[in-house]
Protein backbone atom coordinates (compact mmCIF):
# COMPACT_ATOMS: atom_id res chain seq x y z
CA UNK A 1 0.00 0.00 0.00
CA UNK A 2 2.87 2.35 0.82
CA UNK A 3 4.51 1.76 -2.56
CA UNK A 4 1.16 2.22 -4.31
CA UNK A 5 0.64 5.61 -2.67
CA UNK A 6 4.18 6.71 -3.60
CA UNK A 7 3.56 5.69 -7.22
CA UNK A 8 0.27 7.61 -7.31
CA UNK A 9 2.03 10.70 -5.97
CA UNK A 10 4.80 10.42 -8.58
CA UNK A 11 2.49 9.89 -11.56
CA UNK A 12 -0.60 11.78 -10.42
CA UNK A 13 0.85 15.22 -9.60
CA UNK A 14 2.00 17.86 -12.08
CA UNK A 15 4.60 19.13 -11.44
CA UNK A 16 5.96 16.37 -9.22
CA UNK A 17 6.55 17.05 -5.52
CA UNK A 18 10.11 16.10 -4.65
CA UNK A 19 11.27 14.51 -1.39
CA UNK A 20 7.85 13.11 -0.57
CA UNK A 21 8.43 10.77 2.38
CA UNK A 22 6.28 7.92 3.65
CA UNK A 23 6.56 5.81 6.77
CA UNK A 24 4.58 2.75 7.85
CA UNK A 25 3.91 2.34 11.58
CA UNK A 26 2.30 -0.76 13.13
CA UNK A 27 -0.95 0.04 14.94
CA UNK A 28 -3.16 -2.53 16.66
CA UNK A 29 -4.01 -5.14 14.01
CA UNK A 30 -2.91 -3.03 11.05
CA UNK A 31 -0.65 -0.15 10.06
CA UNK A 32 -0.76 3.63 9.84
CA UNK A 33 0.95 5.27 6.86
CA UNK A 34 2.40 8.71 7.55
CA UNK A 35 3.08 10.91 4.51
CA UNK A 36 5.37 13.91 4.91
CA UNK A 37 4.82 16.55 2.24
CA UNK A 38 7.63 19.13 2.19
CA UNK A 39 7.00 22.75 1.33
CA UNK A 40 6.90 23.22 -2.44
CA UNK A 41 8.53 26.17 -4.20
CA UNK A 42 7.00 25.19 -7.54
CA UNK A 43 3.26 25.41 -6.90
CA UNK A 44 0.49 24.99 -7.81
CA UNK A 45 0.38 21.21 -8.30
CA UNK A 46 -2.39 19.68 -10.34
CA UNK A 47 -3.97 16.36 -9.43
CA UNK A 48 -4.04 14.38 -12.68
CA UNK A 49 -5.01 10.92 -11.41
CA UNK A 50 -7.78 8.92 -13.11
CA UNK A 51 -8.69 11.89 -15.36
CA UNK A 52 -9.17 14.03 -12.26
CA UNK A 53 -7.47 17.26 -13.37
CA UNK A 54 -8.00 19.76 -10.58
CA UNK A 55 -6.15 22.03 -8.19
CA UNK A 56 -6.64 22.09 -4.44
CA UNK A 57 -5.45 24.31 -1.61
CA UNK A 58 -4.98 22.96 1.89
CA UNK A 59 -6.47 24.85 4.82
CA UNK A 60 -6.83 24.28 8.56
CA UNK A 61 -10.31 22.83 8.12
CA UNK A 62 -9.58 20.70 5.03
CA UNK A 63 -9.10 21.48 1.34
CA UNK A 64 -10.86 23.58 -1.27
CA UNK A 65 -10.56 24.37 -4.96
CA UNK A 66 -9.00 27.80 -5.59
CA UNK A 67 -10.75 30.41 -7.71
CA UNK A 68 -9.19 32.08 -10.76
CA UNK A 69 -7.57 34.86 -8.74
CA UNK A 70 -5.97 32.39 -6.32
CA UNK A 71 -4.59 30.30 -9.20
CA UNK A 72 -3.22 33.41 -10.90
CA UNK A 73 -1.43 34.36 -7.68
CA UNK A 74 0.11 30.88 -7.33
CA UNK A 75 1.36 30.80 -10.93
CA UNK A 76 2.78 34.32 -10.65
CA UNK A 77 4.63 33.33 -7.48
CA UNK A 78 6.38 30.53 -9.37
CA UNK A 79 7.30 32.88 -12.21
CA UNK A 80 8.66 35.33 -9.66
CA UNK A 81 10.90 32.59 -8.24
CA UNK A 82 12.31 31.86 -11.71
CA UNK A 83 12.92 35.58 -12.26
CA UNK A 84 14.73 35.91 -8.91
CA UNK A 85 16.95 32.92 -9.67
CA UNK A 86 17.96 34.25 -13.09
CA UNK A 87 18.49 37.78 -11.76
CA UNK A 88 20.80 36.50 -9.03
CA UNK A 89 22.68 34.29 -11.51
CA UNK A 90 23.10 37.18 -13.95
CA UNK A 91 24.31 39.46 -11.17
CA UNK A 92 26.96 36.90 -10.19
CA UNK A 93 28.06 36.53 -13.83
CA UNK A 94 28.43 40.32 -14.11
CA UNK A 95 30.68 40.29 -11.05
CA UNK A 96 32.82 37.48 -12.48
CA UNK A 97 33.16 39.28 -15.82
CA UNK A 98 34.09 42.52 -14.07
CA UNK A 99 36.70 40.70 -11.92
CA UNK A 100 34.81 41.32 -8.65
CA UNK A 101 35.25 37.75 -7.45
CA UNK A 102 35.84 36.81 -3.78
CA UNK A 103 39.43 35.80 -4.63
CA UNK A 104 41.76 36.82 -7.48
CA UNK A 105 41.02 34.65 -10.50
CA UNK A 106 43.26 34.07 -13.51
CA UNK A 107 41.45 36.58 -15.73
CA UNK A 108 43.43 35.80 -18.89
CA UNK A 109 41.60 32.51 -19.34
CA UNK A 110 38.10 31.44 -20.28
CA UNK A 111 35.88 30.64 -17.32
CA UNK A 112 33.37 27.93 -16.46
CA UNK A 113 30.82 29.12 -13.90
CA UNK A 114 28.43 26.63 -12.30
CA UNK A 115 25.67 27.91 -10.03
CA UNK A 116 23.54 25.63 -7.87
CA UNK A 117 20.44 27.33 -6.48
CA UNK A 118 18.07 25.46 -4.14
CA UNK A 119 14.34 26.01 -4.37
CA UNK A 120 14.46 27.42 -0.83
CA UNK A 121 16.76 30.19 -2.12
CA UNK A 122 14.09 32.90 -1.89
CA UNK A 123 12.78 31.82 1.52
CA UNK A 124 14.09 34.28 4.16
CA UNK A 125 13.48 31.68 6.87
CA UNK A 126 15.88 29.19 5.25
CA UNK A 127 19.49 30.03 6.02
CA UNK A 128 22.47 27.70 5.92
CA UNK A 129 24.12 26.56 9.14
CA UNK A 130 27.71 27.27 8.08
CA UNK A 131 29.15 25.36 11.04
CA UNK A 132 28.06 22.10 9.36
CA UNK A 133 30.46 22.75 6.47
CA UNK A 134 33.46 21.87 8.64
CA UNK A 135 32.51 18.20 8.65
CA UNK A 136 31.40 18.13 4.98
CA UNK A 137 34.22 19.98 3.21
CA UNK A 138 35.01 17.12 0.85
CA UNK A 139 31.77 17.78 -1.05
CA UNK A 140 32.66 21.38 -1.95
CA UNK A 141 36.18 21.20 -3.38
CA UNK A 142 36.57 23.67 -6.31
CA UNK A 143 36.57 22.66 -9.95
CA UNK A 144 40.14 21.80 -10.84
CA UNK A 145 41.72 19.12 -12.98
CA UNK A 146 43.52 17.87 -9.85
CA UNK A 147 40.32 17.08 -7.94
CA UNK A 148 39.92 13.95 -10.03
CA UNK A 149 42.66 12.50 -7.82
CA UNK A 150 40.74 11.69 -4.63
CA UNK A 151 44.01 11.42 -2.69
CA UNK A 152 44.23 15.23 -2.80
CA UNK A 153 40.81 15.79 -1.23
CA UNK A 154 42.15 16.44 2.28
CA UNK A 155 44.74 18.84 0.85
CA UNK A 156 42.09 21.07 -0.74
CA UNK A 157 39.74 20.88 2.25
CA UNK A 158 42.29 22.87 4.27
CA UNK A 159 42.24 25.71 1.75
CA UNK A 160 38.99 27.31 2.91
CA UNK A 161 37.72 30.09 5.17
CA UNK A 162 34.64 32.02 6.30
CA UNK A 163 33.90 35.25 4.43
CA UNK A 164 31.16 37.87 4.31
CA UNK A 165 28.96 35.88 1.90
CA UNK A 166 29.39 32.53 3.66
CA UNK A 167 32.22 30.07 3.17
CA UNK A 168 34.86 29.87 0.42
CA UNK A 169 37.24 27.22 -0.94
CA UNK A 170 40.26 28.12 -3.08
CA UNK A 171 43.01 26.23 -4.94
CA UNK A 172 46.36 28.05 -4.59
CA UNK A 173 48.43 26.45 -1.82
CA UNK A 174 50.38 29.72 -1.46
CA UNK A 175 47.37 31.41 0.12
CA UNK A 176 43.94 32.95 -0.44
CA UNK A 177 45.41 36.32 -1.51
CA UNK A 178 47.29 34.80 -4.45
CA UNK A 179 45.92 34.23 -7.95
CA UNK A 180 43.55 31.25 -8.02
CA UNK A 181 42.69 28.82 -10.78
CA UNK A 182 39.31 28.00 -9.20
CA UNK A 183 37.09 28.66 -6.18
CA UNK A 184 33.81 27.55 -4.63
CA UNK A 185 31.66 30.09 -2.79
CA UNK A 186 28.88 28.76 -0.55
CA UNK A 187 26.31 31.44 0.22
CA UNK A 188 24.24 31.71 3.37
CA UNK A 189 21.10 31.21 1.26
CA UNK A 190 22.35 27.73 0.31
CA UNK A 191 23.34 28.75 -3.23
CA UNK A 192 26.75 27.69 -4.58
CA UNK A 193 29.03 29.42 -7.08
CA UNK A 194 31.79 27.24 -8.51
CA UNK A 195 34.17 29.03 -10.86
CA UNK A 196 37.23 27.76 -12.73
CA UNK A 197 39.65 29.03 -15.37
CA UNK A 198 39.36 26.34 -18.03
CA UNK A 199 41.26 27.46 -21.14
CA UNK A 200 44.84 26.40 -21.74
CA UNK A 201 47.48 28.07 -23.90
CA UNK A 202 49.07 25.48 -26.20
CA UNK A 203 51.10 25.70 -29.44
CA UNK A 204 49.05 26.14 -32.60
CA UNK A 205 48.75 22.85 -34.49
CA UNK A 206 49.84 24.35 -37.83
CA UNK A 207 52.23 27.02 -36.54
CA UNK A 208 54.17 26.09 -33.42
CA UNK A 209 55.44 29.68 -33.04
CA UNK A 210 51.92 30.78 -32.12
CA UNK A 211 49.76 29.94 -29.13
CA UNK A 212 46.03 29.29 -29.11
CA UNK A 213 43.64 29.29 -26.18
CA UNK A 214 41.97 25.86 -26.07
CA UNK A 215 38.93 24.70 -24.09
CA UNK A 216 38.41 20.96 -23.59
CA UNK A 217 34.81 19.74 -23.63
CA UNK A 218 35.95 16.54 -21.88
CA UNK A 219 37.24 18.64 -18.99
CA UNK A 220 34.00 20.65 -18.84
CA UNK A 221 31.98 17.44 -18.74
CA UNK A 222 34.10 16.14 -15.86
CA UNK A 223 33.62 19.37 -13.92
CA UNK A 224 29.84 19.42 -14.45
CA UNK A 225 29.48 15.76 -13.49
CA UNK A 226 31.54 16.32 -10.35
CA UNK A 227 29.63 19.44 -9.32
CA UNK A 228 26.13 18.15 -9.95
CA UNK A 229 26.80 15.12 -7.77
CA UNK A 230 29.13 16.29 -5.00
CA UNK A 231 27.76 19.80 -4.48
CA UNK A 232 24.10 18.69 -4.42
CA UNK A 233 25.03 15.87 -2.03
CA UNK A 234 26.88 18.38 0.13
CA UNK A 235 23.86 20.66 0.27
CA UNK A 236 21.69 17.75 1.42
CA UNK A 237 24.22 17.08 4.20
CA UNK A 238 23.80 20.72 5.26
CA UNK A 239 20.02 20.39 5.41
CA UNK A 240 19.21 21.96 2.02
CA UNK A 241 16.83 19.59 0.27
CA UNK A 242 16.30 18.98 -3.44
CA UNK A 243 15.30 20.05 -5.98
CA UNK A 244 18.19 22.31 -6.93
CA UNK A 245 18.48 24.49 -10.03
CA UNK A 246 21.84 24.19 -11.83
CA UNK A 247 23.03 26.90 -14.21
CA UNK A 248 26.10 26.49 -16.45
CA UNK A 249 27.89 29.42 -18.11
CA UNK A 250 31.00 29.74 -20.28
CA UNK A 251 32.52 33.21 -19.95
CA UNK A 252 35.20 35.12 -21.87
CA UNK A 253 35.30 32.44 -24.58
CA UNK A 254 35.35 34.62 -27.70
CA UNK A 255 37.97 33.39 -30.21
CA UNK A 256 38.94 30.46 -28.01
CA UNK A 257 39.24 27.06 -29.66
CA UNK A 258 36.78 24.50 -28.27
CA UNK A 259 37.82 20.87 -28.80
CA UNK A 260 36.99 17.51 -27.31
CA UNK A 261 40.40 17.52 -25.63
CA UNK A 262 43.66 19.44 -25.84
CA UNK A 263 45.22 17.07 -28.38
CA UNK A 264 42.21 16.77 -30.68
CA UNK A 265 42.68 17.77 -34.33
CA UNK A 266 41.75 21.40 -35.00
CA UNK A 267 39.50 20.44 -37.95
CA UNK A 268 36.86 19.35 -35.43
CA UNK A 269 37.19 22.53 -33.36
CA UNK A 270 34.62 25.25 -32.68
CA UNK A 271 35.62 28.91 -32.42
CA UNK A 272 32.79 30.87 -30.74
CA UNK A 273 32.20 34.52 -31.61
CA UNK A 274 30.12 35.13 -28.49
CA UNK A 275 31.81 36.50 -25.40
CA UNK A 276 29.60 34.45 -23.07
CA UNK A 277 27.40 31.37 -23.39
CA UNK A 278 24.70 30.95 -20.74
CA UNK A 279 22.86 27.64 -21.01
CA UNK A 280 19.29 26.82 -20.03
CA UNK A 281 18.94 25.89 -16.37
CA UNK A 282 18.34 22.28 -15.41
CA UNK A 283 16.74 20.86 -12.26
CA UNK A 284 18.49 18.29 -10.10
CA UNK A 285 15.57 16.46 -8.44
CA UNK A 286 17.80 14.29 -6.23
CA UNK A 287 21.32 14.84 -4.83
CA UNK A 288 22.60 11.62 -6.41
CA UNK A 289 21.52 12.52 -9.97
Amino acid sequence: ERLRLEQIARSGLKPQIFNLQTRQIPYQSGHIIIIRIPRSYHSPHQISFNNHNRYYIRANNGKYEPDVNSLRYLFNSTMQFEHQVRSWRNERIDKINSKRTPVILDSNRAILAIHLIPYSFTDPNTRLDLTKIESNKKHFIPQNDRIIDKDLTHYYCDQSFYNFDGYLFYTNHKGKNKMQRAYTQIFRSGAIESVSSISKEIPHQTDSTKLESVISTDLIQNFITHCSHDYATGLSKLGITAPVVMSISLLAIKNCVIRKNYSCNSTSALIPQEENLIFTEIILPHPHI
